[in-house]
């Protein structure tokens, strides 16, 4: 299995990692770790047993692009919390990013305009 890299820090919440449904094995909903290779794990006559990664995140895919998605930490709620109810059972929790890394995705422009794109979802 080849593993994808984070290509991006979005905000406290969000990153973006180099792959997209172009690769076949990514979609919403599918569920990542981020994670810091570990030592080799050898049992008592030394013999290797395997690695010990350790896991910086674990992350939901949010949104697939091409060759790129974008990742959340998202957790579920209560299900009798009001902001529960309003947010679809799903809260964002901060990841823990080195602050100094944090790239925000910004818009040029936020306003509606003639010639804006529009991708028709569903009907």
């Amino acid at each position: 299995m080849e593993l994808a890299k984070v290509i991006r820090i979005i905000d406290d919440f969000t990153i973006m990692i180099d792959r997209g449904y172009e690769t076949g094995d990514i979609e919403e909903g599918t569920r990542i770790t981020v994670f810091e290779p570990g030592p080799e794990i050898k049992d008592l006559e030394g013999n290797i047993l395997g690695k010990y990664d350790f896991t910086k995140a674990n992350l939901v895919i949010t949104e697939v692009f091409q060759r790129f998605s974008i990742a959340q930490n998202i957790e579920e709620g209560s299900p009798f919390s009001v902001t529960n109810f309003l947010s679809g059972g799903q809260t964002k929790s901060v990841i823990n990013v080195n602050e100094d890394e944090i790239e925000p995705l910004e818009p040029k422009d936020i306003q509606v305009r003639k010639g804006d794109l529009v991708r028709i979802d569903d009907f």
